[in-house]
């Protein structure tokens, strides 16, 4: 037992400092994405920031779950200790998840002192709430600044999908050369197909400026063919990210696959009726249901309905009642923790845990559900929940 506990010490260590590195990485990249989240971008640059926010939120994921999305020289030692990742990603087993999971087998196993294993848990939940929760919370902030920037270039941007599929769409306005001038999605999800450079920082030399006036003239080329090299298109946009340039086969495939995406754009457009403001929405926020049948999907798991049913929005909020379950097992807390850590859901009014029961696990990730910061236009910071009496 001595020997398991010195292993897991050693692991817990290093994955305290692993986080404290990216962290200050993280810090430095969402410093730089909110310095060039400008008013008046071309469509080229706008895309050129979105490929960099992803960037930014694999950083996060990271940081938070130790999954690994790019090509890296660095050598992995340490195994995952946790479930809440990406079936079949490769993880470091440095994250704020691996933390959690050593100290719940710490303190299982009564491996390590309790004075030690409490300062490590207390520093922790610093690192996760004050630290990288703030940082969270920050990249959320860039985004929707970058959202609601105005161009002259372009009619509006879009953003929907949950991590890791994420998708950037830039719509053009009457008399644009098309209804999607661009599209940005994620290409890399793991090291082995991952078309970078090798531990690349595009966010080091990054740096953008206001579309010039001829920047309109460009895009009927963008969308109808594949870009010409002289320009600064989205090509070259890709290149300097460390991404993988396209063959002319696979530039008209995206092309191809440009003109479809208008073609649904306008099949769901708005009639003329109605009025602008509703018409102009920027963002189609994913709703929890949503989020929670695309993680089991990436997972390869069916979906609990007891887990669907509770996610349920009524009257603008959630109301989570649990009191019908009688134990609560970690995963399905965990699954909670993970889709209410997605920005823009509708606030947690109520999470009812009554009658139930919880194993040291399952409180431990109960505690973390609690923890989550509500979304800014919430009307409270804190959940309210009915704690079983017993």
């Amino acid at each position: 037992m001595r020997g398991e506990g010195q292993r897991l010490s050693t692991h817990l260590k290093a994955a305290f400092a692993e986080i404290d590195r990216l962290t200050d990485v993280y810090r430095n990249a969402i410093n730089k994405l909110e310095t060039y989240a400008l008013p008046n971008l071309s469509p080229q640059s706008a895309a050129k920031w979105f490929e960099l926010y992803l960037r930014v939120v694999d950083l996060g994921v990271q940081i938070r779950r130790g999954e690994i999305r790019h090509r890296t020289a660095q050598s992995f030692t340490y195994p995952c200790m946790h479930k809440t990742g990406t079936r079949g990603a490769v993880h470091s087993g440095l994250s704020i998840d691996d933390c959690n999971s050593i100290l719940l087998l710490m303190t299982d196993r009564d491996l390590v002192k309790e004075g030690r294993v409490s300062r490590w848990c207390n520093r922790i939940d610093g690192v996760d709430r004050d630290n990288v929760g703030e940082l969270d919370k920050k990249l959320s902030s860039c985004l929707r600044t970058f959202i609601d920037r105005r161009s002259k270039f372009y009619d509006r941007l879009e953003v929907n999908g949950g991590d890791p599929h994420q998708k950037l769409l830039v719509l053009g306005g009457p008399g644009a050369a098309a209804p999607i001038l661009l599209k940005v999605t994620r290409t890399c999800f793991g090291p082995k197909k991952c078309s970078c450079g090798e531990d690349a920082k595009p966010w080091e030399n990054f740096c953008l400026e206001a579309g010039g006036p001829d920047t309109q003239s460009h895009l009927a080329t963008r969308v109808t063919e594949s870009a010409q090299t002289d320009d600064m298109g989205i090509m070259d946009i890709k290149r300097q990210m460390g991404f993988q340039e396209l063959s002319r086969e696979e530039e008209n495939n995206d092309a191809a696959a440009l003109a479809r995406e208008a073609a649904e754009l306008v099949r769901r457009r708005h009639p003329r009726g109605q009025s602008n403001a509703a018409a102009s929405a920027l963002r189609v926020p994913p709703s929890a249901k949503s989020i929670y049948q695309k993680k089991c999907e990436e997972n390869g798991s069916n979906s609990k309905p007891h887990i669907s049913a509770v996610l349920t929005v009524k009257n603008g909020a959630h109301l989570l009642d649990l009191s019908s379950i009688g134990f609560h097992s970690a995963d399905d807390l965990q699954d909670l923790v993970d889709i209410f850590s997605s920005s823009g859901l509708p606030p947690v009014k109520v999470l009812d845990v009554s009658n139930g029961f919880f194993n040291a696990p399952a409180f431990k990730v109960l505690c973390q559900l609690l923890r989550l910061p509500q979304d800014e236009t919430n009307d409270g910071d804190h959940w309210n929940f009915t704690p079983d009496s017993s």
